[in-house]
């Protein structure tokens, strides 16, 4: 992976958290333009939203250290749970 800006010889866990902190912002601020999208693109942009959501709370997990040496990824299983409660959550109405 590359990080603009970030040496990473130098990646920590405290680079680790500022870096992740200013995803959940954006991460905040795309739930709220989800919301203002056309009804008939919300449910594929809401899907793909939650399973980056979902990546980035597992690596929010994960040392500095370890996101360095192994791949992170979200199993099939729990992939096909988030789509099916998005989808829910899209028939009813709550997005």
């Amino acid at each position: 992976m590359y990080f603009p800006g970030v040496d990473m010889g130098r990646f920590d866990n405290g680079i680790k958290a500022a870096i992740e902190e200013d995803i959940a912002g954006e991460f905040r601020e795309a739930l709220i333009g989800i919301h203002r999208l056309p009804v008939s693109s919300r449910f594929g942009v809401y899907l793909a939203y939650r399973y980056y959501l979902s990546l980035f709370h597992k690596i929010r997990k994960i040392s500095a250290k370890r996101i360095l040496e192994e791949r992170v990824r979200i199993p099939n299983g729990h992939k096909l749970s988030l789509m099916m409660s998005s989808y829910i959550q899209y028939k009813i109405a709550v997005l």
